[in-house]
């Protein structure tokens, strides 16, 4: 499922996405872009609107962990390391 989302607060290892829960999302830098980012800012700004997938949700701590990468077919990422080894 897809959220809309607006980007509320940017910190080295993510940012928090607002997404109409009671609390905001985490987006993990590893999850704001396809490819590696260095400096979320250049990615990322408060006051953003960003399309997010739902990761996770920990009902006890109400902890959202929330991606911006395109979404992948299962098994993609090991038919690509299959293709690098060639």
């Amino acid at each position: 499922n897809e959220y809309a989302g607006k980007v509320v607060a940017v910190k080295e290892y993510g940012a928090f996405v607002s997404i109409g829960a009671p609390s905001d999302g985490l987006v993990h830098i590893s999850e704001v872009a396809d490819e590696y980012v260095e400096d979320i800012n250049a990615i990322v700004s408060v006051g953003q609107d960003v399309t997010c997938r739902l990761l996770s949700f920990d009902s006890d701590t109400k902890k959202i962990q929330l991606s911006m990468r395109s979404p992948r077919e299962e098994g993609a990422d090991a038919a690509e390391a299959s293709y690098e080894d060639d």
